[in-house]
């Protein structure tokens, strides 16, 4: 498979800037209409697979799943209020082996979510795995 790159001069851009212009050109395309955005401060954190949107809304205490979009519950606003929800979807998920098929191990290993660049807001962390 060959990725052809194209490359734009638009201005002087930063070194982060471009390197995130770059890997959005050689990124697989992926068929949006398959998702919803899951948004969190009004910035998109990731993608939800709409075939999945059901576990997010068994969960009414922690999550809000609109027509077209998936996020926290109002009430849901801090650092430590975000992991701590998020954390205990997934730890309920892996319970009832809804990962089994996709993940090998489960890493009880955080990763956190900024709201853009690194060193930026954080927003939660998750599982790593």
């Amino acid at each position: 498979l060959l990725y052809t790159i194209k490359f734009e001069i638009v201005g002087i851009m930063s070194w982060s800037d471009l390197a995130l212009s770059f890997t959005r050109k050689i990124s697989c395309p992926i068929n949006k209409s398959m998702f919803l955005p899951f948004m969190v401060d009004g910035i998109q954190c990731g993608m939800i697979l709409k075939d999945n949107i059901r576990h997010f809304k068994e969960e009414i205490d922690k999550f809000e799943v609109g027509e077209n979009v998936v996020q926290f519950k109002e009430s849901i606003v801090t650092f430590e209020d975000r992991t701590f929800a998020i954390n205990e979807f997934f730890l309920k998920l892996r319970d009832k082996k809804f990962f089994d098929h996709t993940l090998k191990g489960w890493r009880n290993e955080n990763y956190t979510v900024f709201n853009g660049c690194f060193n930026s807001n954080k927003l939660f962390d998750i599982e790593r795995a």
